[in-house]
């Protein structure tokens, strides 16, 4: 019902005042809107400002992001490691060489540890070794009690302190198997000094990181106070956040721009109230009739609409709820049949009627155990009252003979859903096709593999040998029983011509090997260099140019010679883009060989190529090494025994007439020439211990240095004294560094030193037996020491040695060696090889020290027992 509404007429002294209230009522709404407009666009400054500055730090999350991902790369640098070595013998011994080299080339990163399957490896930095070392082994307790949920899986510990103050924080991969995990410990200011990280700028201030468990990495925690600007930092699974604040300058320049705006907002909202006020005086007796009208009709109007609006609500509502269901069925591509509580076939629905397996008249208002097999049917009513017990769809996967081919079975898939107490769906697919081509990708799966195990094969058997002849034969024999052919060439290029390096074939391998091709093969061959791809011939009697081409230009001997050859693999042997070499093998069926027999010996032709080169440059390696070993004993007897001999061959001419003259004199000089005739002799014996293949790793260490001794000794003249603790074998590569150490080491006192005193000093720990006294023999001042066996025969090795090479001569600034002296460098590169200690300790006039200390295993402590006496022999 519509209540009618009577206006009364106007009078001026009402009109009046409510026009002078609606005109302040227009003041203060144009003062309200001036004020959110002076609003609107302080917040619009705040939000340019706030970009600003969310782009500048996001500049340097981006940064930080990227010097962290870096870090990160040293964990896939550790996994690669642990793929590439197996067995624990093989990851201790190329753990610390690598992990060295790791650590070297990543700033910022302290330690490196691997743990594969229950073995623990460990590298640090050797400052704060104790502190690092507890930090990797709590982040391996962490680990143990984390199962990854996907290979590859980075974690990032929380930050924590490493020593006075510095911060770090450890990230860490693991397996999804559990098996294999590692873990880096980076120092946090190493990390924000290479993203260029810095607290204030000109945008911001207080910029400060903390982790996603709120952890302040840097800065201050007032970078996240009063409204901050928080930029995300993704990391590994979780994350780190940048936070900061704008700055003052910034904040006092935009409040300057805000109240000009407001001040000509206030003008305008004045302006705007008089014309307001001028205008409500000329409308008022108008305003009044019509607000009354209108009032009547709005409350109409709102309830008319509110009606067709739920009207509308509902009619769509139900329009979208059938299309729902419609689209849901014709969706399904499946069959849906009903059933009652007595597992009757009441209903069904298919999209198209040939997807039924039997007539709809053969299953409708049957039970379904006159309609399937017995064994079925007591499935589906087992998974039946189990849906209807636990209100959860249950499945079942039965087969059935095909209707058109019943010698053939098809596969279903039935999902059985409970509606209500009295009622059962049964959605049922036909996965016939998914099963057959699960089992098609199964055997394509075991094809690879099986592909992919005969080049691990192949490619074990290449690298087992770097002669390449014998390299040659085992490709040759792989290609013969993988492949198959009646003829095999490799050939190499040489110039223009192609030589055989291999062959199967008409006649012997010894006739052909070395020879040149014939114009016919070497035409051939020259295709697959060109092309730098695999050549495939399936016919060399078809009408294909290539083919056409090389039977034109066979010879009668070579027609002869592989008569009956009809189909061909050319296969290209390449080192970065180089054709080194080209297999050729040849069949006399027709379409003998596929794509994937190609695919194959392309793999072993490439991975033989590697051997081949391999095989090459350690020949050459070879040579040189030979070279260089004949240089360095042709400067040894030059320096040392020629010049000896020399002097003792001029003592000796003199000699007979210094008798006479000066008896006193000549047996000074007698002595001389003795001291010089010894002397020669003891380089004889170290060079001719050098040229022997063992004779400096077969002989204990003692003894190679009093023979060292010895021979410099004859040399310079003046005493050394050798002391010696414990007697154990060094691995070999060990031993040789050791020898050439303290060789290079006495050398340079000779040149440079001026010493009239040089100190030796060895000691040794052995691993396997308590530390043995030492056995001497002094023969003419120089101790001789023996070898010593374990009880069970074997020599006894060390575990750790310290050798030190002491003089009082004029000594050195270590800081100011002159350019073309590398004595001292080649003396540190031969110890990194071994990851010994090397240390040089010298002060001008107070003599110089050369220390090498060398450990078996990184925890293995320094421990010298004190036990044991130091003998010395004053030589």
């Amino acid at each position: 019902m519509i209540e009618q509404t009577s206006v009364a007429p106007n009078n001026t002294a009402p009109n009046r005042m409510r026009n002078a209230i609606a005109a302040a009522l227009a003041l203060l709404i144009l003062v309200i809107a001036a004020i959110l407009a002076s609003s609107l666009y302080e917040q619009r400054v705040n939000e340019q400002t706030r970009e600003l500055v969310t782009h500048d730090l996001t500049n340097k999350t981006d940064t930080l992001k990227a010097v962290m991902q870096a870090r990160f790369a040293a964990l896939e640098g550790v996994d690669a490691f642990a793929d590439a070595h197996e067995t624990p013998t093989d990851l201790q011994t190329g753990w610390d060489k690598f992990a060295g080299t790791l650590l070297a080339r990543t700033p910022g990163v302290r330690a490196i540890a691997l743990i594969k399957n229950d073995q623990s490896l460990v590298y640090t930095e050797e400052e704060q070794r104790e502190a690092l070392l507890k930090i990797v082994a709590a982040e391996i307790s962490r680990l143990s009690s984390f199962t990854a949920t996907q290979d590859n899986q980075i974690l990032l510990s929380d930050p924590f302190v490493i020593h006075s103050g510095e911060l770090g924080v450890a990230a860490s991969k693991s397996r999804s198997d559990g098996r294999t995990r590692a873990v880096i410990v980076a120092d946090v200011d190493t990390i924000l000094k290479d993203s260029n990280f810095a607290p204030d700028g000109l945008l911001y201030r207080f910029s400060s990181i903390r982790n996603q468990n709120g952890s302040i990495i840097y800065g201050d925690k007032a970078g996240f106070d009063n409204a901050p600007i928080v930029i995300d930092v993704p990391l590994a699974d979780g994350k780190w956040e940048i936070g900061g604040q704008t700055s003052s300058n910034l904040q006092a320049s935009n409040i300057a721009q805000l109240w000009f705006v407001r001040l000509i907002s206030f003008a305008v909202a004045a302006l705007s109230a008089a014309v307001v006020l001028l205008a409500l005086s000329r409308q008022s007796r108008l305003e009044g009739l019509v607000d009354a009208r209108t009032r009547d009709l709005a409350m109409v109007n709102e309830e008319l609409a509110r009606d067709n609006a739920e009207r509308r609500r509902i009619e769509q509502s139900l329009r979208e709820s059938e299309a729902r269901n419609r689209a849901l069925l014709i969706s399904i591509p499946d069959l849906i049949f009903r059933l009652d509580n007595e597992e009757r076939f009441i209903g069904y629905y298919v999209r198209d009627e040939k997807q039924l397996f039997v007539p709809p008249a053969a299953f409708l208002d049957k039970k379904i155990s006159e309609v399937m097999p017995e064994d079925i049917a007591k499935r589906f009513h087992e998974a039946a009252q189990l849906a209807a017990k636990t209100d959860e769809a249950q499945g079942i996967e039965y087969q059935l003979p095909d209707i058109d081919n019943p010698e053939q079975m098809r596969f279903y898939e039935s999902r059985i859903v409970a509606i209500g107490p009295n009622e059962t769906l049964s959605i049922v697919r036909d996965v016939t096709e998914s099963k057959q081509a699960y089992s098609l990708l199964e055997q394509r799966v075991a094809e690879r593999t099986r592909e992919l195990s005969t080049l691990l094969s192949v490619s074990r058997q290449l690298v087992s040998t770097l002669e390449l002849q014998p390299l040659l034969n085992i490709m040759l024999d792989q290609m013969e029983q993988l492949i198959g052919f009646d003829v095999a060439m490799i050939l190499a290029p040489q110039g223009a011509d192609f030589v055989y390096l291999g062959y199967r074939g008409p006649g012997t391998s010894e006739d052909v090997v070395g020879s040149f091709a014939p114009a016919e093969i070497a035409y051939a061959t020259q295709q697959v260099v060109s092309e730098h791809d695999t050549v495939l011939i399936h016919d060399l009697l078809s009408d294909e140019l290539f083919s056409r081409e090389f039977m034109r230009k066979l010879s009668p001997e070579v027609r002869e010679q592989y008569a009956g050859i009809r189909s061909a693999l050319g296969v290209p042997m390449e080192i970065k883009d180089r054709v080194i070499g080209v297999l050729i093998l040849a069949h006399k069926r027709p379409h003998y060989y596929t794509d994937i027999q190609a695919q194959l010996a392309s793999g072993i032709a490439n991975q033989a190529a590697v051997s081949m080169e391999n095989a090459r440059l350690y020949e050459q390696a070879q040579g040189i090494a030979v070279l260089e070993e004949r240089q360095r004993l042709a400067r040894d007897l030059h320096d040392a025994v020629t010049q000896t001999l020399f002097s003792s061959s001029l003592i000796a001419e003199v000699l007979p007439k210094l008798w006479e003259r000066n008896r006193p004199e000549a047996e000074r000089r007698l002595e001389e020439l003795r001291w010089f005739t010894r002397g020669a002799l003891a380089e004889m014996r170290m060079l001719l211990l050098e040229l022997r293949p063992t004779g400096l790793t077969d002989t204990l260490l003692g003894e190679l240095l009093r023979q060292l001794a010895e021979a410099a000794m004859a040399r310079t003249r003046f005493p050394i004294t050798l002391q010696i603790q414990g007697q154990a074998f060094l691995p070999p590569d060990v031993q040789i560094t050791f020898y050439r150490i303290a060789q290079e080491a006495l050398n340079n006192v000779w040149k440079h030193s001026d010493a009239t005193q040089v100190r030796i000093g060895l000691l040794l720990t052995p691993a396997e037996a308590p530390l043995p006294d030492m056995i001497e023999t002094t023969v003419n001042g120089i101790g001789s020491f023996s070898a010593t066996e374990t009880t069970n025969g074997h020599r006894s090795h060390a575990a750790y040695a310290r050798l030190e090479v002491e003089d009082n001569g004029r000594g050195f600034d270590p800081n100011k060696i002159p350019a073309n002296h590398f004595g001292l460098t080649i003396m540190q590169e031969r110890a990194e090889t071994i990851q010994a200690q090397f240390k040089v300790e010298s002060e001008i006039g107070k003599g110089s020290k050369v220390t090498l200390e060398w450990r078996e295993r990184l925890t293995l402590p320094v421990t010298a027992n004190a036990s044991q006496s130091v003998e010395s022999a004053a030589i």
